[in-house]
């Protein structure tokens, strides 16, 4: 088969994917089958992803998942600009603020837990240098500190309990996994190995491109008054800023994720019409990633892969539990048990994986690829008992936020 036909057949299998992964009926069903879980965050079509790959079917060769970088920078854009959409200081007052401590105590205890030991180990079994051992861990230390804010409302809806609109273990989830995404953008971007800007300057172009970003998608949405003209705008604002991120060698989802904290900022309804528009593409553009990152995944040439997966698991978990306890300690605003709801991850965590590994040396793309999707799918997995066990647990029905003091994070959202 030509290369070109190749890559025509598989733009429209990936499309065709994308739409009956996006579908209501969809839901319904995993909801019926108790995969909601599972599938709302795309991880069941790793698998497919898989055998599409090179050493399956051979649709999803190395040479056609290159062709696809615009397509994964365009999703990694809209997941992040969509969790960015979502951040007020306004809701961060009055009886929520102790949702914000305890998701940074949380997401700092994982991140440190994590990466601290993944660098001790990665350079004792001598797979990389130093500088490149600081950038792998400190993106595994940033995927394993992403929860999703999803799971824990699909526990609920599957232990048959009345489900708020938004609970506080979703609350932290959410607000934590924003936390973690920052912190690759400057971690990340600052050990990354890659040639040209230096560390500095790649963080500062973070917050340039994201703030640019944002502020250029608030003046042309303010003066934009059709609805399709304003989506196709926007639209177009987030592959330039998720576009300039990638050039530029730092992560699109961070850059997108603070260009939606600052519409989310602005004055006016501009950041909700906006996020109303674009809302639809969240669970197709989930599917296309998660396909494309399992299309990604290599068999390692060592031991070592295996060594780090289950030392990832091992101090995520144990980061998440202890985590959860030091943040309902300092705060009494969290249950005790909340580190059984952080457990699952989410398609954050896959993205942000998919995005940063090709910037690692070739010694490391596979074996953090590998780590970093595995590692995300057993969590979920994991993660579907953790949650009902911390839903049976806790009151049938949390309180919903007073209208004085709401919510730190809206509901929905990426995770």
């Amino acid at each position: 088969m030509e290369r070109s036909s190749q890559l025509i057949l598989t733009l429209c299998m990936l499309g065709l994917l994308a739409v009956i992964g996006g579908q209501t009926r969809l839901l319904r069903l995993r909801r019926a089958l108790g995969l909601e879980q599972l599938l709302a965050g795309g991880f069941l079509f790793l698998p497919l992803g898989m055998v599409l790959s090179e050493a399956g079917l051979g649709l999803l060769d190395r040479d056609i998942v290159r062709h696809l970088d615009a397509l994964v920078t365009l999703g990694l854009g809209v997941l992040g600009l969509l969790l960015g959409l979502q951040v007020d200081p306004d809701r961060l007052s009055g009886a929520r603020r102790g949702l914000g401590v305890a998701a940074a105590l949380e997401t700092f205890t994982t991140l440190v837990l994590v990466a601290g030991p993944l660098y001790f180990a990665l350079t004792s079994w001598d797979l990389c240098g130093r500088q490149d051992a600081l950038a792998a861990s400190a993106l595994l230390g940033c995927v394993a500190a992403i929860s999703s804010g999803h799971a824990y409302r699909a526990a609920l809806r599957g232990e048959e309990q009345p489900e708020p609109e938004e609970s506080d273990v979703s609350r932290v989830a959410n607000a934590g996994t924003v936390l973690a995404v920052l912190s690759a953008g400057v971690l990340v971007a600052a050990f990354s190995p890659v040639k040209g800007l230096g560390a500095m300057e790649k963080v500062l172009a973070v917050f340039a491109t994201g703030s640019v970003g944002g502020l250029s998608a608030w003046l042309l949405a303010t003066e934009t008054h059709d609805a399709a003209l304003r989506t196709a705008l926007l639209l177009g604002v987030i592959l330039v800023t998720a576009g300039t991120a990638a050039h530029l060698a730092v992560p699109p989802v961070a850059s997108t994720l603070l260009a939606g904290m600052v519409l989310a900022n602005l004055p006016g309804t501009v950041a909700r019409e906006l996020r109303d528009a674009i809302s639809f593409l969240e669970a197709p553009l989930t599917v296309l990633l998660t396909v494309i990152a399992g299309a990604s995944l290599r068999a390692p040439s060592s031991w070592a892969a295996a060594g780090l997966l289950g030392a990832f698991l091992l101090l995520r978990t144990t980061g998440k539990l202890l985590g959860g306890r030091l943040a309902a300690s300092a705060t009494r605003a969290v249950p005790a048990g909340l580190g059984l709801g952080l457990l699952p991850s989410s398609a954050v965590a896959v993205g942000l994986a998919l995005d940063f590994h090709l910037q690692l040396p070739d010694a490391l793309v596979d074996v953090v690829l590998l780590v970093s999707v595995v590692g995300a799918l057993l969590s979920e997995t994991a993660g579907v008992w953790t949650t009902r066990l911390l839903a049976r647990a806790l009151p049938a029905v949390e309180p919903a936020p007073p209208a004085a003091a709401d919510s730190s994070l809206s509901p929905g959202g990426p995770g």
